[in-house]
């Protein structure tokens, strides 16, 4: 196999990781989205947790896209 065609297979593995991550990112904010509309009692203990949700989106923001850049760089 060549080194092109190695190159194009991992690009492919790449945009496939990516569109399953943007996948799911996308059905657990809506599902809780859903939920947060759906706890008045419990409000206080969802924004907690949205806070702690958000941060660990954003770390797993950041090691998303490095992977994607070191992989380009190869």
């Amino acid at each position: 196999m060549s080194m092109v065609q190695e190159d194009d297979k991992r690009l492919k593995y790449f945009d496939f990781v990516q569109a399953a991550a943007i996948y799911v990112i996308v059905c657990f904010s809506t599902l809780y989205e859903y939920a947060k509309e759906n706890s008045d009692p419990l409000k206080p203990g969802v924004q907690t947790v949205q806070g702690t949700v958000k941060a660990v989106f954003r770390c797993l923001k950041l090691v998303l896209v490095f992977s994607l850049d070191c992989a380009f760089f190869r």
